[in-house]
């Protein structure tokens, strides 16, 4: 039996921050991020893709830590076992969540 995750981010902006057209945040250019820091997830066991033990914790610290200098204003990732309902997310001290 698969689990089923689902990965979300969040991203915090001000009302100073967004444009004449509402745009503060490319989309397009955090999926992109977010397929290359996560494509190799459900290929294979987490046990043999990370050096440390792969709880959703420590995952999302990692993928968090990956994608904070690519995706501005970056303020958590959340890790959800949609199978078992469970949801794990960090949020670094300092950020908005």
């Amino acid at each position: 039996m698969g689990i089923d995750v689902i990965l979300r981010i969040g991203v915090a902006f001000t009302e100073e921050q967004l444009t004449g057209r509402g745009w503060f945040f490319d989309t397009d250019e955090a999926a992109e991020v977010v397929e290359r820091c996560c494509r190799d997830l459900g290929a294979r066991p987490w046990t043999e893709l990370f050096v440390f033990r792969p709880t959703f914790e420590l995952v999302a610290r990692h993928l968090y830590q990956q994608m904070a200098g690519q995706i501005p204003q970056l303020t958590f990732i959340e890790l959800r076992d949609d199978t078992f309902g469970v949801t794990a997310r960090y949020a670094p001290a300092g950020s908005e969540h």
